[in-house]
């Protein structure tokens, strides 16, 4: 017998180091990507070549951007490294890919997004984004590589709370950000800030005298509906967490959370956060111990209600942003154009259009706002170009330039007819417009299977450790799927959505294992 034959066992056991060692890299490469994506911000210059003439912000032009280039930059590379350490697991260390329908949506998804992208006729702003948005292709791609990888990777239980803590740092730093500008105070009359968000060759009077950081994301709606999420994502974590030091961590961060849902002064993120309370309520039912999860959800909430007072009392628009949506006291709402009410204030940010012309006979609609800050009005325009382009789309992030700018009834829709819109104000309507229908049914299809696989989990009781973890990314996965009904994907964010939902699709399959077994 040879010597290979007389110690068989010894090269499983390598090819087990082998792939632990991968599966490791993999997991930190994950967080990595989970802390440091988005909380980018510097201003960056970028030449942009437009496919048409408008005399608006989407003509060809120098362009500033501030919050999404730097994340898609660093994104690509973090995603390239997994790509690579992914690899080398499945092609040297024998690793053979699961089946089932998760692996087969995210399969379609990847290639209708491809298809999409090749076909579109706006290829590079396809691939790439637009100039201040940067949610082309490639992002799509790198989304779609992190949940695979995600969901492919198993997790020991000692590990999965760090996907939880690297939420910390962008939870801390925005609500600062958020706290010093409810309370009148620009962080970029800070030499110091100045000095990490924009280059050394740009002189500060670039900003504006108006300019001003109150997150890492470009918009309040982004900040709104992310903080939405990791509100109910932590509020569900502390709800069922047994360890009582665990319990405050989680429930500090759930009012942190909270924090940037106020003073985003934005909907969304209220809203869903109001949407999914009654579904952490029914969740309750399936812990033996009620009680003590009431009384946490008590001390949560009263929380909430503290800081919400709070807020109000330093500026209304908290409680118009919040309750008075569904009091129905909310005011007209933030422009939705593509001019940000942060970052860089110049011509190249600016949202105005040439004015229309003053003749007599030219009548525009009465100025109004339609329903949704005038999301409706968007939608509404939005689903007959989908129709036009039900297969494949019109490549990703192309909005703007299919989009009728010209329709004057933008003056009843939008309150002004000189707003460039940028983007439809809803994930599924942008996924549908830039990667077609058959995209967004892959997508809504990977979705509903992993949440009706996570209830028929939870028809056990919920109290062991994987079972908490995947209640709590259950609910945020939910608040994160509401808040998508009003904004859209942005590369700021979307990073931490699909980590957690691989990571969520990963702990499913364990925990049906080993209930199986």
């Amino acid at each position: 017998m040879s010597k290979k034959q007389k110690n068989p066992a010894k090269i499983p056991v390598r090819e087990l180091e082998h792939k632990s060692a991968a599966d490791s890299l993999l997991f930190y490469l994950l967080l990595i990507t989970l802390v440091f994506v988005p909380l980018i911000v510097r201003l960056v210059l970028l030449d942009h070549a437009s496919p048409s003439i408008s005399e608006t912000v989407l003509d060809t032009g120098t362009k500033a951007d501030f919050f999404s280039y730097d994340k898609l930059i660093l994104l690509g590379i973090l995603t390239m490294f997994i790509v690579a350490v992914f690899l080398f697991k499945v092609l040297s260390k024998h690793y053979v890919l699961p089946g089932g329908l998760n692996n087969t949506a995210t399969a379609a998804l990847f290639l209708l997004v491809l298809l999409s992208g090749l076909f579109s006729d706006l290829k590079t702003i396809s691939l790439l984004g637009q100039f201040d948005r940067h949610e082309g292709t490639i992002a799509v791609f790198c989304y779609l590589i992190l949940f695979f990888v995600a969901a492919n990777l198993v997790y020991p239980r000692q590990k999965v709370d760090l996907f939880f803590y690297a939420l910390f740092p962008f939870i801390i730093l925005n609500s600062i950000l958020g706290i010093i500008h409810l309370f009148g105070y620009n962080i970029l009359d800070s030499d110091f800030v100045i000095s990490l968000v924009l280059p050394s060759n740009l002189p500060r009077s670039g900003l504006g005298p108006s300019s001003y950081i109150s997150s890492t994301l470009s918009n309040p709606d982004y900040i709104s509906g992310i903080g939405g999420v990791l509100t109910i994502l932590f509020l569900t974590r502390a709800i069922f967490e047994s360890r009582l030091k665990h319990k405050i961590l989680w429930s500090a961060s759930s009012v942190l959370s909270f924090s940037l849902v106020l003073t985003s002064f934005a909907t969304s993120g209220f809203f869903s956060i109001v949407v999914v309370m009654p579904v952490i309520l029914i969740l309750l039912f399936f812990r033996s111990r009620r009680k003590q999860g009431f009384i946490t959800l008590g001390a949560i909430l009263s929380c909430f209600v503290l800081l919400f007072f709070l807020y109000n009392i330093q500026d209304s628009r908290v409680a118009g942003k919040s309750i008075g949506f569904f009091m129905g006291i909310a005011k007209g709402g933030q422009s939705l154009s593509s001019g940000m009410n942060e970052g860089p204030k110049d011509e190249s940010s600016s949202s105005e259009i040439t004015q229309p012309s003053s003749n007599p006979d030219f009548n525009l609609p009465p100025t109004g706002w339609a329903a949704g800050s005038g999301r409706l009005y968007i939608w509404r325009r939005t689903l007959p170009l989908i129709a036009q382009h039900p297969i494949f789309g019109y490549g990703s992030d192309t909005f703007s330039y299919y989009f009728p700018q010209d329709d004057p009834y933008k003056n009843s829709g939008l309150a002004d007819p000189n707003i460039v819109v940028d983007k439809p104000h809803n994930m599924y309507l942008n996924l549908a417009f830039g990667s077609g229908v058959l995209s967004l049914l892959a997508f809504l299809i990977l979705v509903f299977n992993h949440l009706t696989g996570l209830v028929k989990l939870f028809k056990n009781r919920i109290d062991n450790h994987s079972l908490v973890v995947s209640t709590s990314l259950f609910t945020g996965l939910l608040a994160y799927l509401i808040q998508g009904l009003f904004n859209e994907s942005v590369v700021g964010s979307a990073p931490m959505f699909w980590i957690l939902f691989g990571v969520s699709v990963s702990l499913l399959a364990q925990e049906t294992k080993r209930q199986v077994g």
